[in-house]
């Protein structure tokens, strides 16, 4: 598995999105996002698509929640929110609604 590093996001100009530590405890959940992702790509070529560290970005930028759920708010009174491993959008236009895609991984009986 390939991810990007500092060095990369700077020369591609991509600002504010954090690097992706990979481990032995989430590298297979990480396989499978990429995987996910590519299979959309397939299906929607003329969709935008991003990953949870684009879209901490972009609401940062915006100020308010784009593909994210609200769960309430922290102690401090801040939102809580949950945000999804993948974002859709169909249309590369900044009026359409964006369609989240969260990833689960479960035990198998088989093992697989």
């Amino acid at each position: 598995m390939f991810t990007v590093t500092r060095t990369g996001l700077r020369v591609c100009d991509a600002r504010g999105i954090k690097t992706c530590e990979v481990s032995d405890t989430h590298a297979n959940y990480l396989v499978k996002c990429a995987a996910v992702a590519a299979s959309l790509e397939r299906c929607y070529p003329a969709a935008r698509l991003i990953g949870e560290r684009e879209l901490r970005r972009d609401e940062r930028e915006w100020e308010h929640p784009i593909a994210s759920a609200q769960l309430g708010a922290s102690r401090g009174g801040e939102s809580c929110l949950h945000r999804p491993d993948i974002v859709l959008w169909p249309t590369p236009s900044e009026h359409d609604l964006p369609f989240a895609v969260e990833v689960e991984l479960t035990i198998s009986p088989r093992g697989d």
